[in-house]
């Protein structure tokens, strides 16, 4: 009833990313327009820069996140943005998660001008007020807007259709992932050049 009442545009739910015990098995990126570029009366040249700019986004961010091993899900949040979602087979720390999607945000966020991008779970640890953010579930129409959000690899717009396309979805590996974060770690350590020989 809950997932009808989403689906449906009755009711809007969310979900709590981190779990009872502190770990994540799902991040994502929040990509929003600011203020200036929403409506219907922008002018044509920033119109031009929020479509070149998300083109853009939906491709770096896939190059980004495939160099951490992770498969990206993009959905139209259904007003003013987009979410990027990020599944993993199994439960990982937050802060490693949010170290991986800093990693892709950040350099990315330089060369925007019309979005801003935040990152989810925002906390690193339960901090024993609950479990963090909710965000949005997929799928569910708009309250302002109206519209549905969906996505973006899916052609069948339907909500059958968007369920199997999620369903089908595989989750990324999260050794990968660690291991990934371990290679980086090991790139940033710098040796005195007396002590290169005894560096790994």
């Amino acid at each position: 009833k809950d997932v009808e009442d989403h689906l449906a545009g009755r009711k809007t739910y969310g979900i709590y990313l981190m779990r009872y015990e502190g770990s994540v098995t799902l991040a994502v990126i929040d990509a929003d327009l600011k203020q200036e570029f929403r409506g219907g009366k922008i002018k044509a040249d920033k119109r031009s820069l929020v479509k070149r700019e998300g083109s853009y986004l939906f491709s770096r961010i896939k190059e980004l996140a495939k160099e951490w091993s992770l498969q990206t899900l993009v959905e139209f949040s259904g007003e003013k943005g987009f979410h990027f979602w990020f599944f993993l087979d199994v439960p990982i720390a937050p802060a490693k998660v949010r170290r991986v999607l800093e990693g892709i945000r950040n350099p990315l966020q330089k060369d925007l001008s019309a979005f801003n991008m935040e990152i989810f779970p925002k906390q690193e640890q339960l901090s024993g007020k609950g479990l963090g953010n909710l965000v949005k579930l997929p799928l569910g129409i708009h309250r302002l807007s109206g519209k549905r959000s969906y996505f973006l690899g899916c052609q069948d717009r339907s909500a059958e259709g968007q369920l199997e396309f999620l369903m089908a979805v595989k989750p990324s590996p999260t050794d990968r992932l660690l291991g990934a974060v371990e290679a980086e770690k090991r790139e940033k350590v710098l040796s005195h050049p007396r002590l290169q020989k005894w560096s790994g």
